[in-house]
């Protein structure tokens, strides 16, 4: 085939739309090819290739013109798969609505499309452009596109991880009898505010949960808050018992930003805790919502995302395929509403039950179970069903999600706390605590960070353990506390600080003063 001959059907194929269609794939799997075979990406390639060809051909129908019909699809195609990217940018809010929320954005979005093709149409009727003479140009750039896909992939083949480094960081190690060790439990409900904020700004009465707790001995801090807004920083400090690093904003004398080199993955998976723990010949029960990360301690190239990340899900192929959809605007209802809410349902049940089991492995344990709840997307009602489809689709009344899911979390805590108590051969450590609180469920800005940042936090330390606690202790005391009482480590207690920061990329970490 002579040049000139593929520069002739580079001019009058209309094969833009296919390549188009399949860049998405070959892009996500470049960013996530060490945790994939190859052979992942065929199945979505074929489907969305294929419905790329059929939807052509029904366009053809309509408009009687496949270059034009070509350039309709295109349209749609880069609408279809650019709502996560727009909607990871849009952080504003127009009178008061939260225009980024999905159920607003999916209005928005929608509304967008109809006024391209209303604006399309018109420039049709009115200028009668030659669509024949664009497709050359869109066939080039769709070529250029998967080029670079290519080249990504073949880059990212020669990228290797490094090993993270183990580094002592906790000092010499107290002795003590192995055969006395307690077993120790840390239990994140993940988005459970404190029973404060939950009385005074969503009316909502948690005394029958603190007041079981507290009937079995727990010690639950009154006034205790977060001591950082968003999960990965606040597992980081609590697990490695310090702050992060951060240096001064320069606007503020109380804001600051993380150190650019903040390796919150490393932080995780050679936290100082498990180090201390492990020396002292603990076995590590993973129930957390990493992976396992926070046994080998691998950080992810900037980019990619982590196996188990959230749901501790083993169907990777599912996982790869989850990603996918959650670049397109069926973000929402079918990936997070749909296969992560079935995920997410099916975890959570079966990781309690591995947690009411435990007691009866031998040896003294370190369980780390971070349970996804009262977080969204909400998936049970307060008797575990499943919320109406309609509802938890669209968070409908996102309040009475949240706290129905909130009551069934409390009602799982309970059973697995009281099981564990009843078959432990020697009184355990128990800690259970939100690692922040709820999103954006309050009237105002202030009332959001009072919400986000107050939390449950409660302490089973038997042997009088809870003579050291107080009502404002943070996480970041948390294992403090427990290895100094039980461990005889000598690790001196922090100043309590509360760090906000919003979900907009490079906003401040703002010092706020626990009310």
């Amino acid at each position: 085939m002579s040049w000139q001959h593929i520069r002739e059907l580079a001019r009058t194929l209309v094969f833009h739309p296919v390549l188009f269609a399949i860049y998405p794939v070959l892009f996500l799997y470049a960013k996530n090819q060490r945790n994939y075979a190859a052979f992942i990406i065929l199945q979505p390639l074929i489907l969305f290739a294929a419905s790329s060809v059929l939807l052509l051909a029904l366009l053809r129908l309509l408009f009687k013109n496949y270059h034009k019909a070509g350039a309709y699809l295109l349209v749609f195609e880069v609408w279809f798969f650019s709502y996560s990217g727009f909607h990871s940018l849009i952080r504003f809010e127009i009178f008061g609505l939260k225009i980024y929320r999905h159920q607003y954005m999916m209005v928005v979005w929608l509304v967008l499309l109809l006024l391209i093709f209303v604006a399309m149409f018109v420039i049709d009727k009115r200028l009668r452009p030659n669509f024949r003479k664009l497709t050359p140009y869109f066939n080039a750039v769709s070529v250029m596109l998967i080029c670079f896909a290519l080249v990504s992939l073949a880059g990212a083949k020669q990228f290797t991880t490094r090993e993270a480094e183990i580094k002592p960081a906790i000092g010499p190690i107290p002795t003590a009898d192995a055969a006395n060790l307690p077993d120790i439990y840390y239990i994140i409900l993940d988005a459970y505010t404190g029973q404060k904020e939950l009385h005074q700004l969503l009316g909502f009465n948690d005394s029958n949960f603190i007041e079981r707790l507290r009937k079995m001995g727990f010690y639950v801090a009154a006034n205790s808050h977060s001591n950082y807004s968003w999960t990965t920083y606040s597992l980081a400090s609590s697990l490695n018992m310090q702050y992060l690093p951060m240096v001064p904003d320069g606007r503020d004398a109380h804001w600051f930003q993380f150190a650019e080199d903040l390796d919150t993955p490393r932080m995780i998976g050679n936290n100082r805790v498990l180090s201390f723990l492990k020396a002292k010949g603990y076995s590590y029960v993973d129930l957390s919502i990493w992976g396992n990360l926070a046994d080998k301690g691998r950080p992810l190239p900037h980019g990619q995302f982590q196996r188990n990340l959230y749901y501790g899900y083993n169907d990777y192929d599912q996982e790869f395929y989850i990603g996918l959809i959650k670049m397109t605007f069926l973000a929402k209802p079918l990936a997070e509403n749909y296969f992560e809410a079935k995920a997410k349902r099916e975890t959570i049940i079966e990781k309690f039950k591995q947690l009411e089991n435990v007691p009866h492995i031998k040896g003294p344990k370190f369980t780390y179970a971070h349970f996804l709840i009262p977080h969204p997307p909400y998936v049970f009602d307060q008797r575990g069903d499943k919320p109406s489809l309609i509802s938890g689709a669209l968070q409908l009344n996102e309040k009475t999600l949240y706290l129905n899911q909130l009551i069934y979390a409390n009602g799982c805590a309970i059973k697995a706390i009281e099981t564990i108590l009843k078959d432990s051969e020697a009184p355990p450590i128990i800690i259970i605590q939100g690692d922040h609180g709820a999103w954006e469920l309050g009237k105002n800005h202030d009332e959001n960070v009072r919400m986000r940042m107050n939390i449950l936090n409660a302490y089973y330390l038997p042997h009088n353990g809870a003579s050291q606690l107080y009502a404002g202790v943070t996480p970041v005391n948390t294992f403090r506390i427990v290895l100094n009482k039980y461990f005889g480590a000598e690790f001196p207690l922090l100043e309590d600080k509360s760090y906000y920061n919003s979900s907009t990329p490079g906003s401040p970490l703002v010092l706020v003063t626990p009310q």
